[in-house]
């Protein structure tokens, strides 16, 4: 049983740390997120396939970043008027200290990239533990 749970983590994992996460959006289709850290940033990547730019809002807040987006769709005919939407939202915890200034994102292909740069100087590595 344990090998089991352990090669379902490793198979959701993104380099070496990192779960990939998941989840659906209101219309049922799946989506893959990750999160990862690169040099001196952190790095979000999510599937968002079917969304133009401007139906996407982020926002980074009190170390959390906040993914919504929302597109509607129309098609009309002498019968019918069918309005399609979508939606999804999600929320990922950043650990660390954040350059909020120098936070960009990009959307390409369906594909939204977010880096979100570590304050130099700042970052805390952890502490280590004396095991008496």
């Amino acid at each position: 049983m344990e090998r089991t749970f352990d090669s379902m983590w490793m198979d959701r994992t993104f380099g070496d740390r990192t779960p990939m996460l998941e989840g659906r959006t209101t219309d049922g289709i799946e989506r893959t997120t990750s999160l990862h850290e690169e040099d001196d940033m952190y790095v979000f990547v999510m599937d968002l396939p079917g969304f133009e730019t401007d139906e996407i809002d982020l926002v980074y807040h009190d170390g959390h970043l906040e993914i919504s987006a929302v597109t509607e769709t129309s098609e009309e005919s002498e019968q019918s008027y069918v309005r399609h939407s979508r939606s999804t939202t999600e929320t990922v915890s950043i650990p660390g200290e954040i350059d909020v200034e120098g936070i960009e994102a990009s959307y390409h292909n369906g594909v939204l990239e977010v880096t979100l740069p570590t304050l130099e100087g700042e970052r805390d590595l952890g502490h280590d533990i004396d095991i008496r």
